[in-house]
């Protein structure tokens, strides 16, 4: 009987599971585009994110912050921008200072708080009130090397590395609105380590503040002679921590497949609403039997031991060896196929990944484009999926994007919002770069050409997945033993 009831009940799950990846995500019509601003030359490094939700008190909103660089100089600067949601529109950008890799969270009035790194020193400004556009100094850090940056309601967390120790961090936490800040720091997890690769930004759990993680990109541990994923968590605001081996590059999955994670240190990571723990990563190079190539996109969640691939198969698995040595020859920037993940959460559990993945010509084959430079690099999109409550990835789709041009660098803000309704919407706000000269422009050569940052908002529906009681009948409406040989305890046994 047991056994029975475990059958009925999880052919059911399958259908369940076969109806939500049927379904997949249905676009609304109703998408907003807007050029942001222009930069010559951008290349996102670290975690962080480059927009915040502004809902706390009045009107909403969002802060997005970018780099910015004019053509024919080395000078960069960080600029502001504020989307003013009950208007559509964005307010104009401004430069607040000079300096590269800024970081954005939102403070308890709203007001923007902006993290980034200028002339050997971190630095960390903040704005005079929601959309004020006038930033003055909270405090400067100097012989710093790296800047990580996370904030949720009356929690921030700073996190940089010196000239000095590149390997070990040093905290600010502040858990009054950035009033007042305390100074720590978490040891290098492993002495074999030599680097930890990404620019670690603080994950916080929004069920508790006090608990956090980082996401480091170890190049050799003791259990990881090739590199691997590794999670640090507290649980009590920086006064011990957990370390935990989410991938070792030298792991074998399903299908005997490998992921090359380190390599790039292309991870992102957030909580869900119910306090749960999702990483995404660019697998920048994964193989099958040690021998053909992928290219997915993966996610893991708590509890779980394996990722699961985000990408379509023919994206992230494609068979065509062309089409895989172009993926690693002619990359846009330092992507290499499909990359740049990015996570956020939403109400009740659900979650959005957003990546950039390649394009492809009518007969499959890749898309390529030449630049001004003469370089070759491969078309990409903008692409996404959401994620269930049951932890069950839709059908990824491109979500922004021209044909035949080089968009890449997606960034989402931790938190989207769901709209209820007939059926509920997840409304997706994402920033992402142009490169107008393909090659050219985002890697920096010499060249007039300009990237354009753009800002894309759009609803999409969540599918209905209620089952109701009267469509799946799961009751036991029969039952029979069926002949089973050899019985190892008596072989002559028979059933009548």
């Amino acid at each position: 009987m047991r056994k029975s009831c475990f059958i009925v009940n999880f052919t059911t799950l399958l259908i369940i599971v076969f109806m939500l990846q049927s379904v997949g995500a249905q676009h609304n019509s109703k998408t907003i585009e807007i050029p942001v601003g222009s930069t010559f030359y951008d290349f996102i490094e670290g975690q962080g994110r480059k927009m915040a939700q502004a809902t706390n008190v009045g009107g909403d909103g969002l802060h997005v912050v970018f780099d910015r660089q004019a053509p024919s100089s080395s000078f960069r600067s960080i600029a502001y921008d504020y989307y003013e949601t009950s208007l559509g529109l964005f307010w104009g950008n401004q430069d607040i200072s000079g300096g590269t890799d800024g970081f954005i969270a939102n403070g308890l009035g709203d007001e923007a708080f902006i993290a980034f790194k200028n002339m050997g020193s971190i630095e960390l400004m903040q704005d005079a009130s929601e959309a004020n556009f006038f930033f003055s100094n909270i405090f400067s850090l100097p012989n710093a090397l790296t800047v990580g940056y996370a904030g949720y309601q009356n929690k921030a967390i700073l996190s940089t590395t010196t000239l000095n120790n590149p390997l070990q961090d040093s905290l600010r936490i502040s858990d009054n609105g950035f009033s007042t800040w305390i100074s720590t720091s978490f040891p290098n997890p492993d002495p074999l380590t030599t680097s930890n690769g990404t620019i670690a930004s603080a994950i916080i759990n929004p069920a508790n503040t006090e608990h956090f993680s980082f996401l480091l990109t170890p190049n050799k541990t003791a259990t990881a002679p090739n590199g691997s994923l590794i999670k640090l968590t507290t649980i009590n605001n920086a006064i011990s921590w957990t370390v935990e081996e989410i991938h070792n590059d030298d792991n074998v999955y399903f299908n005997n497949t490998t992921y090359q994670v380190e390599d790039f240190s292309d991870v992102n990571g957030v909580y869900d609403s119910f306090g749960d723990y999702h990483i995404v990563t660019g697998a920048v190079r994964g193989f099958v039997d040690q021998n053909d190539p992928i290219f997915p996109i993966l996610h893991w969640r708590t509890n779980r031991a394996e990722p699961e691939e985000l990408t379509d198969p023919f994206y992230g698995r494609n068979p065509d060896s062309l089409v895989q040595q172009g993926l690693i020859n002619f990359r846009p920037g330092n992507g290499l196929a499909n990359a740049y993940p990015q996570i956020a959460r939403a109400g009740d559990g659900y979650l959005f990944v957003a990546w950039q993945q390649w394009e492809n010509n009518p007969d499959g084959s890749l898309r390529t484009l030449t630049g001004s430079a003469g370089e070759e690099v491969f078309a990409t999109d903008i692409w996404g999926c959401i994620i269930t409550p049951f932890g069950f990835p839709l059908p990824s789709f491109k979500i922004a994007g021209q044909e035949g041009f080089s968009d890449v660098f997606p960034r989402l803000p931790e938190t989207l919002q769901i709209v209820s309704g007939a059926q509920d919407s997840l409304i997706v706000e994402l920033l992402y770069l142009r490169d107008t000269d393909p090659g050219v422009s985002v890697l920096g050569q010499n060249n007039e050409s300009l990237c354009d940052w753009i800002f894309v908002k759009q609803s999409v529906a969540i599918p209905i997945t209620g089952v109701e009681q009267s469509e799946w009948p799961i009751g036991i409406t029969d039952f029979n033993l069926s002949q089973n040989y050899p019985n190892p305890f008596n072989p002559s046994t028979t059933i009548s």
